[in-house]
């Protein structure tokens, strides 16, 4: 925040875009480095069916011991479970069915109303 002042004074008056460019800069390079440096989740790898990645990437974040091999036999049986019942099951349409059509007019309609209402230009 403190560069984003400075920055604002050094190309003279109040160009708060700069300072709000200044001072959204760090977090967003960070953001973005450690997004590269850290590995995938051996959840979501197990999921896609990537089992030796998911060994290795498990290893990597929580060290070779017994506990986190059992949680990675935990995370492998947990992710065919899911993929069989997943093929089974799946539908896009499953959402129009009877016993959700409640809820799903529920949401449309707040949507519709928050739109009609003009609440994005007090809020945004």
């Amino acid at each position: 925040i403190v560069l984003g002042f400075l920055a604002t004074l050094a190309y003279g008056g109040s160009q708060w875009r700069v300072m709000f460019l200044w001072s959204v800069l760090p977090g967003a390079l960070l953001a973005l480095f450690s997004q590269l440096a850290m590995p995938e989740s051996p959840r979501f790898l197990a999921q896609k069916g990537m089992a030796p990645a998911a060994e290795a990437n498990a290893f990597k974040l929580w060290g070779r011991t017994e506990q986190a091999a059992e949680e990675l036999q935990g995370i492998l049986t947990e992710a065919k479970v899911t993929a069989a019942e997943a093929q089974s099951t799946s539908r896009t349409s499953s959402v129009f069915e009877t016993k959700y059509r409640k809820v799903l007019v529920m949401c449309v309609m707040m949507f519709v109303f928050q739109q009609m209402s003009g609440v994005n230009s007090i809020v945004f």
